[in-house]
């Protein structure tokens, strides 16, 4: 009698992850363009190359089509920043005030501030690239 597979079981790789999220994130994490996963996205920290080197796509598809990025940003602020006042209250005196363990947090946040350019504009680029791939 042969038992049934489960197909998730077998398209599933070494790790345990699926080889389609391994492709699409894996780019994404190291800043490589959405449609050929080749190219550099960003030429400096935050400078960005107006085309991809490999594949030529155009990064900015039109005016203002990076507003979509600040919802990706605004996601990911909010995520930084309440890791950095859940750790600000675990880490300093219970007699602080939540207005300056805010404060805290918020100064924490700075470094942090390219990377969450950076990666804002990256989501939203592969998202509309899987999307509305052109």
């Amino acid at each position: 009698m042969v038992e049934p597979t489960d197909s998730s079981t077998e398209a599933a790789g070494p790790s345990g992850t699926h080889p389609e999220v391994a492709a699409v994130n894996y780019p994404l994490l190291r800043g490589r363009c959405p449609r050929c996963h080749a190219g550099a996205v960003f030429a400096g920290r935050v400078t960005m190359n107006e085309n991809c080197p490999t594949c030529g796509l155009r990064f900015g598809r039109e005016p203002g089509y990076f507003l979509g990025a600040m919802y990706f940003g605004y996601a990911l602020g909010v995520v930084v920043l309440g890791l950095l006042l859940l750790a600000a209250w675990l880490l300093l005196p219970s007699t602080w005030e939540l207005h300056e363990l805010l404060a805290v947090a918020l100064v924490g946040m700075v470094p942090f501030l390219p990377l969450l350019f950076r990666y804002s504009r990256l989501i939203w680029m592969y998202w509309d690239q899987a999307f509305d791939p052109r």
